[in-house]
This record gives structure tokens, C-alpha cells and sequence, in this order.
């Protein structure tokens, strides 16, 4: 059977993820036991760290999953695990790692880091005033994500020089991994015209998965702790999505915790609007290739449907793939923890 068009861009994204779950198994002896304990903010930090540290790292993750980041506290367990590490990676963002910080005497790396290495902020999605910066979610932007994992990959350099290079070659094959996501996203783009799009988001977060997939953010219902979109620009929404101007709502699992989530909801049910959820945050042990992957699938299955139902079943089947092996790496990620315990 020859797939549609349409479908050949769900095709390199399964791909893409498998390849991941092979890069993530690798063969455990004694002296890939891990090193250095490393405790990440959330857990997207945690899978970058652990795309230099490898099994050579021990890496916590200090939010635990689920919760909402921005109303998070510190509790005396998060506070000790951060102490007990050799390093922090920390975001930046949000309130309760500056407490986890001061309260540690654990060396840290922050976005003023990752900036060093070239991470940028965007521009706040849908405001005129282009020298307001957004601060959610810029890990999820390729440029950055390389960034950090480079940052991460100095700081261990610096701890332990003898795996210098252990550090390095992971760095440049998370690279290489980056690339090729970018590469599945421009076939996606060239299908489906992802550059033409235009949207609103639930939560500034959505913006950056949105620009690395070519998409322009005009407007955010929450963009922030209770600060919501206007009444006026919430109308010129409600009217850009009924005439098609604004082709499609964007949320997040961190949006859906918010109160712009439900709000959404009801904003697509009176315009007849679709909305794509896409994982953020709580992302379980996807990496981070593996997580941008799953969110440009969830995007497309959205966008083909129009298409004619007699291909529905196949690009089910490969966004079933695509979760499944989200899973896996997981699974894996466990085995290979077991072992490691077995080992000792």
C-alpha cells in the first residue's frame, strides 16, 4: 500500500523516535556507574541532563510530576534532595528555585548560563512591546535545548575532566538528534504548511513549541497567574477564529492546569475551533527529541483532518507507535536502573 502524502510526515517522526529509543540503551558495566548526582528543576531539565550525563549521571528531578511549577513550594525532601547532589540545573523561571539555591550550598546552572551558550527569549507572544520576554517554556525551542545540554555539558566538564570527553561525544550526538528533528520538521512543513499558520495559545509555553514548528502565536488567553487576555482582544480572537484568520487553538499540559485550559475548551466549542494539547512540562522520561517529536505528531493528526477517513486507520496506527515508544524509553530507562542495582 502506498501512503498518501499527507501521512509521510508522520513517517520520519516514528523513525526519529526509535532511533532515540536506541540511543538510550546503552550497555551498562562498571565504569559507566553513575558519577555525579545532578538534580534538575523539572523534568525536561532532567532529559537534557541526561543526554550529556548518560549513565555516568545520576539525575533527580526535583518538581514532582503533575504539579503546577509556578504555585509550586520548596518542601524540606526537595531541599535536602538538591543538597545531596554535585549540581543543580535550574530554569530560572520559577520562584521556589531561587529558595532551592540559596538554601543549598550545591553549585548551580541557570538561564544566565544557557545564555552564555545561546539561549535566547523570545519575544512575548501577541504584544507590541517586543522588549517583554517570555520566559515560559524556552527550554522546548531547539536552539535553547542545544544550549542547555551544552551549558550541562561544561559544568560536568568542569567536575570531572577525565570524562571530558564521554560529555562531549553525547553532546554532539544529542545534536546530530536535534538536526534531524528539525530536518522531520521541515517535511512536515513542506505537507502541511506549518509557517502559514496562525494561532492563539492557552499559555505562553505553547509559544515556543509553536515557533520551532514555524508558527506564529497571535494572541495568549492566560499569560500569567491570574492575568488573562482582554475582553477586547479576547473578541478579535472569538472573530479570528470563526472567519479563519486564526486557524487553531494551542495548549499544553501546563496550560491545561491553569484556568486558560478550561477557558479553551469552551473558546474551541463556541468557534468550532480545533486545539491541540502538547506536552511541556510533564513529559515523564521522554527526551527531548522523543517529546518535540510526539508534540509535531499531535499537530499533524490535527491538521489532516480533512483527509478522506479511508487513511484514518494507518495515521492512528502511527501515533500509536509514537506513544508506544514514548513508553518504551521509559521502560528501558527502568531496566536499565535495575540493572545497575543489581550490579552493586
Amino acid at each position: 500500500m502506498v501512503l498518501p502524502r499527507c501521512l509521510q510526515a508522520l513517517i520520519p517522526i516514528a523513525v526519529l523516535i526509535i532511533l532515540n529509543v536506541l540511543a538510550v540503551v546503552p550497555p551498562v558495566t562498571a565504569q559507566d556507574e553513575p558519577q555525579l548526582k545532578v538534580a534538575a528543576s523539572i523534568t525536561p531539565f532532567g532529559a537534557l541532563v541526561n543526554e550529556v550525563g548518560g549513565s555516568r549521571v545520576q539525575t533527580t528531578v526535583l518538581l514532582p510530576e503533575g504539579v503546577e511549577p509556578h504555585a509550586f513550594t520548596a518542601t524540606p525532601q526537595i531541599i535536602e534532595a538538591a543538597q545531596q547532589a554535585d549540581l543543580l540545573v535550574l530554569t530560572g523561571h520559577f520562584a521556589w528555585e531561587t529558595d532551592v539555591a540559596n538554601q543549598t550550598d550545591t553549585p548551580f546552572i541557570t538561564l544566565a548560563d544557557y545564555e552564555e551558550y545561546g539561549a535566547a527569549l523570545s519575544v512575548f507572544p501577541g504584544r507590541e512591546d517586543t522588549s517583554q520576554k517570555n520566559p515560559h517554556g524556552y527550554w522546548l525551542l531547539p536552539n535553547n535545548a542545544i544550549a542547555i545540554a551544552n551549558a550541562t555539558r561544561a559544568a560536568l566538564s568542569e567536575m570531572k575532566p577525565d570524562d571530558a570527553a564521554y560529555w562531549n561525544t553525547r553532546f554532539e550526538s544529542f545534536v546530530d538528534r536535534v538536526e534531524s528533528l528539525n530536518a522531520s520538521i521541515a517535511v512536515a512543513d513542506e505537507d502541511y504548511q506549518l509557517d502559514s499558520l496562525r494561532a492563539v495559545a492557552v499559555f505562553p509555553a505553547e509559544a515556543y513549541i509553536a515557533e520551532a514548528f514555524g508558527i506564529s502565536v497571535e494572541a495568549v488567553l492566560q499569560e500569567g497567574e491570574n492575568v488573562f487576555i482582554s475582553g477586547s482582544r479576547l473578541v478579535e480572537v472569538q472573530n479570528g477564529l470563526r472567519n479563519g484568520t486564526i486557524d487553531i487553538i494551542l495548549g499544553s499540559d501546563v496550560g491545561n492546569l491553569q484556568a486558560g485550559g478550561q477557558f479553551a475548551e469552551q473558546l474551541a466549542e463556541d468557534t468550532g475551533s480545533r486545539i491541540v494539547w502538547w506536552r511541556a512540562v510533564f513529559t515523564g522520561q521522554a527526551d527531548y527529541v522523543s517529546l518535540m517529536s510526539f508534540d509535531l505528531g499531535v499537530l499533524v493528526e490535527s491538521l489532516r483532518g480533512e483527509v478522506s477517513a479511508s487513511t484514518e486507520g494507518v495515521t492512528t496506527l502511527v501515533l500509536v507507535i509514537i506513544s508506544s515508544l514514548l513508553g518504551l524509553v521509559a521502560v528501558v530507562e527502568g531496566v536499565l536502573l535495575i540493572q545497575r542495582a543489581m550490579e552493586e
